[in-house]
């Protein structure tokens, strides 16, 4: 038992005079900081911990919580941020929602012989011989993007102010009167558009239109 004592008087605080030991201050004080510590306890394990534990565990969960409503309200003030700017681009003019330039006279019916010479030369590039030629139901197809309405409308010498339309037919004569006569040389002959009509579709959505028809002897 000697032995013992002596072991256990090593703990002691060295002002005492009495025979038994005083413990130096609990272990505990290294549990607040304890890296090894479970991020989840169950309620038994947090029966077990000691008062010290138990004051290091609120302290950290109160830390944890600060920083979370800090961080939650970072977020909450970018999102008003995102939002305000959104807002302010949809009051604001730009290039998506601003007044669409007007074009003069001049400058549509400029574009407008354009987009006919290239109609006419994509047409008579797929005029080409075949036997059903010689029926005149050979059939041709061009699609185009014109660069706003007017400027389609134009090119076709067609009312842009009448009901709004998504397919038609005008008169060859007409067609041609717009576009031009379209012929294409072949060894023995010429190849001609063919029909009473030429088709129209036009998407006033994206400004394109197609034009179809026949052609042949």
């Amino acid at each position: 038992m000697s032995g013992l004592k002596r072991d256990s008087s090593a703990l002691a605080d060295p002002s005492s005079d009495g025979d038994l030991p005083i413990l130096a201050p609990a272990i505990t004080k290294k549990s607040k900081t304890s890296p090894t510590l479970p991020t989840h306890l169950s309620a038994a394990e947090l029966a077990g911990l000691s008062t010290d534990e138990l004051v290091g565990r609120v302290l950290e969960l109160q830390e944890t919580l600060k920083e979370t409503q800090a961080q939650l309200k970072i977020e909450k003030d970018k999102a008003k941020s995102l939002q305000k700017s959104a807002t302010q681009k949809t009051l604001t003019p730009t290039a998506g929602n601003a007044k669409p330039e007007e074009w003069s006279a001049e400058k549509i019916a400029d574009r407008a012989n354009k987009l006919a010479d290239q109609a006419a030369k994509a047409i008579k590039k797929q005029m080409k011989w075949q036997p059903s030629c010689k029926r005149g139901t050979t059939k041709w197809s061009h699609a185009g993007v014109a660069p706003n309405p007017q400027v389609f409308f134009k090119m076709l010498n067609l009312p842009s102010d009448g009901k709004a339309w998504k397919q038609k037919k005008i008169s060859l004569q007409d067609f041609e009167s717009a576009v031009g006569d379209i012929e294409a040389s072949i060894r023995y002959g010429s190849l001609r558009i063919t029909g009473q009509h030429v088709n129209v579709k036009w998407s006033s959505d994206e400004n394109s239109f197609t034009l179809s028809g026949t052609y042949g002897l």
